[in-house]
């Protein structure tokens, strides 16, 4: 509705920077970096403001650039690949990550990867449910992984749930884990308590580098 309404662009600049704002409060009380991930639509990429105001924000609010992550699905990719490529390659110049969100799951997945240099894949949470019992599944991600390396690109696992999926996602490579195996979405105040219980705090409950 946001989007077919237009207030997409209005409201994702207030969602941006309210979540570099909370960004840089944790920043301040954290000993470890801290990035902050925000979804984009199609329709913001395509305010001719865009690039300005998220630089404004960042600024605005003092969260450091390249600690944010803008997260693109596939389907923002299909149209304009030289208009949006600008754009990315702008935002990446100012230091901010551009991630793929779903990978795997539109029909030209690999046609992205000749137009756009992106930071990071999230593979899809459909190939990795189950995965220890699904050699083709294995197959596609162990393909999307070797893909990220020889491209530069890091690569996290999407919706893992079980040891057994964290077990084989990392035995193959992928380093970086995000799923309910670790904690179910919180709020500030839950994210500041389970924080509170990490001994080491520079293992992130959202994204578990296991390496």
């Amino acid at each position: 509705m946001a989007e077919e309404s237009g207030l997409i662009v209005d409201l994702g600049y207030w969602i941006l920077e309210q979540a570099c704002k909370q960004g840089q409060t944790w920043l301040k009380s954290s000993v470890q970096p801290i990035s902050m991930a925000v979804n984009v639509s199609s329709i913001q990429l395509e305010d001719p403001n865009f690039i300005q105001r998220v630089s404004e924000i960042t600024c605005e609010t003092g969260f450091p650039s390249e600690l944010l992550h803008l997260e693109l699905t596939e389907s923002v990719l299909a149209e304009n690949f030289e208009g949006l490529a600008k754009v990315l390659d702008n935002l990446q110049s100012q230091g901010i990550k551009i991630v793929i969100d779903d990978f795997g799951t539109g029909f030209s997945s690999l046609a992205y990867l000749q137009h756009f240099n992106f930071n990071s894949l999230k593979i899809d949470r459909s190939f990795v449910t189950g995965i220890e019992g699904k050699p083709r599944n294995q197959a596609i991600v162990d393909s999307i992984i070797q893909l990220s390396s020889v491209l530069s690109f890091d690569v996290v696992g999407e919706g893992v749930e079980t040891e057994a999926e964290f077990d084989l996602l990392r035995n193959k490579g992928c380093h970086v884990i995000q799923g309910y195996l670790f904690s179910r979405p919180l709020g500030v105040v839950g994210w500041a308590d389970f924080t509170a219980d990490l001994e080491d705090f520079a293992l992130n409950p959202l994204s578990l580098r296991t390496e």
